[in-house]
């Protein structure tokens, strides 16, 4: 949801809060947690590796290509198919394929935040290859190393980097996970819940020292996976879990939510302003219908999520019951 606030597209106070300016760095969160959950699984449960990318596969591709032809079709009602790199034939091809965001665009395409879906394609890959290489954790820790080292010394826009080092900035956090996952976890109380959540909301305002955001994220990962502190109650209640099982749901499908609120702007002729619309004193109201339009459409969208990843779910099984032990 701040992710999607962050691109929320009217001018007013919300846009212009600092907190919700920073917020695109929870798509480091999500690579952080990701690298978490992914490794921690693995070591428990661990799948052959087959059987391990059908399952990430069914986790994240049917639900953006459903966006994807979503997007296609508005642009072909529209005549801008195939006009520019962005709503290219050849864009088209890399985000089936989930490759949009490895570096082969100069701008982000059709479905701006599949940028870091493609990412993690690329994480697991890599996650999966790396079951085969000994000393796993000093593989880990220096691919973080290495991964910020690009972010500061290349990357124009840092930790803010999307279709062209998103690559980088994914490896930095979801290894992190994947180095906390390997830690042993302890329960630090509600007071620690606290003193975790307080700190990602003031290094997020703050914008200050971006490229620790996989460590402070990763601090906070780490503190929530063994506390039982009155923060993990509430996040254990049934709506926020509700809203957990179609968060992916959510965060693919927000763009499309934030297309129709340009359509009906333009419509009502509202003006634009350093790519947001100027609607005036009534702007911020918006966010409300915004958020619970994003909402709307993820829980009637989740059916299809669910369905298509229990369908690989299936597959995978199958073919690691195929595998001799």
């Amino acid at each position: 949801m701040l992710v999607a606030l962050f691109h929320f597209p009217v001018v007013g106070q919300i846009s212009g809060n600092e907190f919700i300016r920073h917020s695109y760095l929870f798509v480091d969160f999500f690579f952080v947690l990701s690298g978490f959950v992914i490794a921690a699984v693995q070591d428990r449960r661990p799948d052959a590796t087959l059987p391990f990318l059908l399952k990430r596969f069914g986790r994240i591709w049917p639900m953006h290509m459903a966006v994807l032809l979503a997007f296609v079709l508005v642009s072909l009602v529209q005549g801008d198919f195939n006009a520019d790199e962005r709503h290219s034939a050849i864009a088209l091809i890399t985000n089936i394929f989930m490759v949009h965001s490895w570096g082969v665009h100069r701008e982000l395409t059709w479905n701006d935040p599949s940028w870091s879906i493609s990412v993690e394609w690329f994480l697991y890959l890599m996650f999966a290859f790396l079951a085969f290489v000994p000393w796993r954790r000093f593989v880990y820790a220096a691919l973080v190393v290495i991964a910020i080292f690009i972010l500061f010394s290349f990357a124009p826009a840092g930790m803010g980097s999307t279709f062209d080092f998103g690559v980088a900035r994914g490896v930095a956090g979801f290894f992190v996970g994947a180095l906390i996952a390997r830690a042993p976890i302890r329960d630090f109380g509600t007071w620690g819940e606290a003193v975790a959540a307080i700190s990602v909301v003031v290094f997020v305002a703050s914008g200050e020292a971006q490229f620790v955001a996989p460590f402070v994220f990763g601090a906070a990962v780490y503190v929530f996976a063994g506390s039982r502190g009155r923060l993990t109650s509430w996040l254990r209640s049934r709506p926020v879990q509700w809203l957990g099982e179609r968060s992916y749901t959510a965060y693919i499908v927000h763009a499309l939510v934030v297309a129709v609120l340009w359509h009906i702007g333009r419509a009502l002729g509202w003006s634009s302003e350093g790519g947001r619309m100027d609607v005036g004193a009534v702007g911020d109201l918006l966010a409300l219908p915004y958020l619970a339009g994003i909402i709307v459409v993820a829980g009637i969208a989740y059916p299809f999520e669910d369905a298509a990843r229990k369908y690989f779910k299936v597959l995978a099984d199958r073919r690691k019951a195929t595998i001799p032990a």
